[in-house]
Parts: C-alpha cells; sequence; structure tokens
C-alpha cells in the first residue's frame, strides 16, 4: 500500500525481513526519518502474520509537499500527512483482514504544541495582577474541551507516551457515566485519568477498581461540596494507597 510520495520508497517486505531478524517479538522500533511510513507499516504486517506485539514510534518534521507532486494532488499537504495517511489505511487494512489478531492495534498522533496548562508567571510584581493570576489558576487547563490533548500532554510528561496509545484511542465510559483513561503501566499496575466533573458513583468505581494512581483537573470538582468531594476522595484514596494527583 504505497502512497505517492517518492520514487523510490523503502519496500515493505525488506523492512519486515530486516524486523523479522530482531530477536524477539515484543520490540519498539524507533523511526527519525519516517517519510512515507515504511517502517510502521513493515511492522504492523509482520505483528499480524506471526502474532508478534511489535511497537512503532515514527517521528516526520511536516515539510511541504511540492504543489505539482502526485501527493500534493492527492490531497496530502506535507510529509507527515502522507505518514498519518498511510498508518491509518494499513491498520484499517489489516483490521479488515485479521480481525482477531489486531483488537489492540491503534495509533496516536502527536504533534509539537504549546502546553495545554497554564503556567504561574512569576514575573508580576503588582498584588492586584497576582490575585488575578491565583483565581485564574483555579482551572489549571487552557481549554477544558481538548481532552485529548491534555490527555497526551499528560501521558508524555509523565514517561508514559508508547503505552499510553490505547489510553488516547480508546477512552473508557464507567457505570457511572464518566469517561476515563486508563494506561497499564510496566508494574502492571493502571494509571486512571479523568477530566470530567466528579460524582460519587466515581469514586467506587476507582476503589473497586484499585488502580495505582488517579490524575484529575481541579476543574473536575465543582459547585459549592467541591472541595469536600475532593477532600473526602482524597483520604478515601489514601487509606487504598490509591496515588492522587490534582491539578
Amino acid at each position: 500500500m504505497e502512497v505517492p510520495f517518492s520514487d523510490y520508497p523503502k519496500p515493505v517486505e525488506l523492512m519486515k525481513y530486516l524486523s523479522s531478524m530482531i530477536v524477539g517479538k515484543d520490540f519498539l522500533s524507533l523511526d527519525f526519518f519516517a517519510g512515507s511510513g515504511t517502517t510502521a507499516h513493515a511492522i504492523m504486517e509482520l505483528n499480524a502474520e506471526d502474532g508478534g506485539n511489535r511497537q512503532s514510534i515514527s517521528v516526520q518534521l511536516p515539510e511541504k509537499l511540492e504543489d505539482n507532486s502526485e501527493a500534493y494532488k492527492a490531497g496530502y499537504r506535507t510529509i507527515a500527512d502522507i505518514t498519518r495517511g498511510r498508518i491509518e489505511k494499513v491498520i484499517a487494512k489489516l483490521k479488515a483482514e485479521h480481525l482477531e489478531k489486531t483488537e489492540g492495534l491503534a495509533c496516536a498522533h502527536f504533534t509539537l504544541a504549546p502546553s495545554n496548562f497554564k503556567v504561574w508567571n512569576s514575573e508580576l510584581n503588582d498584588p492586584g495582577a497576582i490575585r488575578q493570576q491565583l483565581d485564574a489558576l483555579q482551572n489549571t487547563e487552557k481549554h477544558a474541551d481538548e481532552q485529548t490533548a491534555m490527555l497526551t500532554e499528560l501521558l508524555l510528561k509523565n514517561g508514559l507516551g508508547a503505552l499510553g496509545v490505547h489510553a488516547v484511542s480508546k477512552p473508557r465510559k464507567l457505570a457511572s457515566g464518566v469517561t476515563v483513561h486508563r494506561v497499564l503501566r510496566e508494574d502492571d499496575r493502571y494509571l486512571w485519568l479523568c477530566f470530567e466533573p466528579y460524582v460519587d458513583a466515581l469514586r467506587d468505581e476507582i476503589l473497586k477498581a484499585n488502580p495505582a494512581q488517579l490524575i484529575m483537573l481541579n476543574a473536575c470538582f465543582v459547585g459549592a461540596q467541591g472541595d469536600e468531594q475532593l477532600s473526602n476522595l482524597q483520604l478515601e484514596l489514601a487509606a487504598q494507597d490509591i496515588s492522587l494527583l490534582v491539578i
């Protein structure tokens, strides 16, 4: 499944052959010059063929394409667009052909961007301005509706970029109606992240699931009882040795 990009794309079969020579079927491939995404394509096909659990990271600068190129005519505007487009098409193809072997197949896209959270301006000297900033920081996130962006940033800051792919692509809605994102850490315990308003039913579900850590926004605790709800949750989670980080 080649995408119009280069006259000499890396052959998928060659990349599969080279990848198969590595001992084990659960390594992490890092491609700093992803181009049309051939390496990621090969890794996914190889996993589908031999049941491997290999992962791949593709890095590509958003270099602009020439207006007269075939890729541009096909609707792509940058090389990074081609990389993402190919990976998405390969995932769709493999899921259609090998449904039973590709249930967990997913990809998360990351782009460089400013932080999604407000930061403290230490250069302020005026008491009024400092008080105004304190009020503004009651809600630390910049855009409460951009959950995916906040989730991605938190995962990366916690060193869970690769492990958190499924948390980004497959959020889980609990019986309480609250959506959470779960990451299975390397110690086989879960990290939960939640950006939606807190309800008491969520506490019971957290205690039952017993994750290692829970990350929530300060904005999740709203209303007149918000502070009391947060204090009670902190005490109950601490009693069960569940770490709570509120940002």
